[in-house]
């Protein structure tokens, strides 16, 4: 099984306790090797101190033991370390799609790069995609001494540039590398494009539109429904979840259906 984790930011319609008019969210969603369908969780940050708590809840709510063994694919996010923190032995893997994006931005930049000769982009460019290609290979220290290299003929110096920005990110997550074209050869996932597809279908088509929420709790209570029914549970679960006893201020019934 692999968990794919993913994070983004609610707008909501009134400034929150510290002034700002978002808040942040992480959605994850389930994917097991064998055919069947996959189930995605979201919840909003900030709701209480045991915030880690809520992924293993989800994942038991779904039938998955505590001490099962997954896979959780993510970015290098400190937003979202909290929730890629499992009881079992799991393993973490850095999402290839982030770093393609980053790979993709140094290729840009190289291309508009001032000053320079058709051919010298050329051939820093080519050393670009021979540095992903170990990387994607596993062969990461290979990696870093080519992106080094690239440095240090570039002249970008620090980390305020998609050079310098891409080793720091490399480096920061370097126990998360893995061998990536192993991993696609025995057809296992490498990236948490389900879990941005969850962030898609929970949160942007539905509460980043007209319909934005009004606060942190609102915004939390919507999120569960909206999961339920994308899971294809009975959202009368909403109950259990959420007892008689813990009252919410009713959202408007235009609001509700829409």
């Amino acid at each position: 099984m692999a968990l794919q984790i993913a994070a983004e930011y609610l707008k909501t319609t009134r400034p929150q306790a510290d002034g700002k008019r978002w808040v942040p969210v992480v959605a994850s969603k389930l994917v097991r090797s064998s055919p069947g369908r996959g189930y995605a969780h979201a919840c909003a940050l900030g709701l209480g101190r045991r915030q880690g708590m809520r992924q293993q809840a989800f994942l038991q709510s779904i039938g998955v033991p505590r001490q099962s063994s997954i896979t959780v694919l993510s970015d290098g996010g400190d937003d979202i370390s909290h929730a890629c923190k499992l009881p079992a032995a799991t393993a973490r893997v850095l999402d290839w799609f982030h770093i393609g994006m980053r790979f993709e931005q140094l290729l840009l930049s190289l291309r508009g790069r001032r000053g320079a000769e058709a051919y010298t982009k050329y051939r820093l460019q080519g050393d670009v995609i021979a540095s992903k290609w170990l990387l994607w290979n596993g062969r990461k220290e290979r990696c870093f001494e080519e992106l080094e290299a690239l440095r240090r003929e570039t002249g970008w110096v620090g980390a305020h540039n998609p050079l310098g920005g891409l080793i720091r990110y490399l480096r920061g997550c370097s126990d998360l590398l893995v061998n990536y074209a192993r991993r696609r050869a025995l057809s296992l996932p490498i990236s948490s494009a389900g879990a941005e597809s969850a962030v898609d279908y929970v949160i942007g088509q539905r509460m980043n539109g007209t319909g934005t929420c009004a606060g942190l709790a609102r915004a939390n209570s919507l999120l569960q429904v909206r999961c339920a029914v994308l899971n294809g549970l009975d959202v009368r679960n909403f109950m259990r979840w959420y007892p008689p006893g813990r009252q919410f201020a009713p959202l408007p019934r235009a609001r509700l259906l829409s």
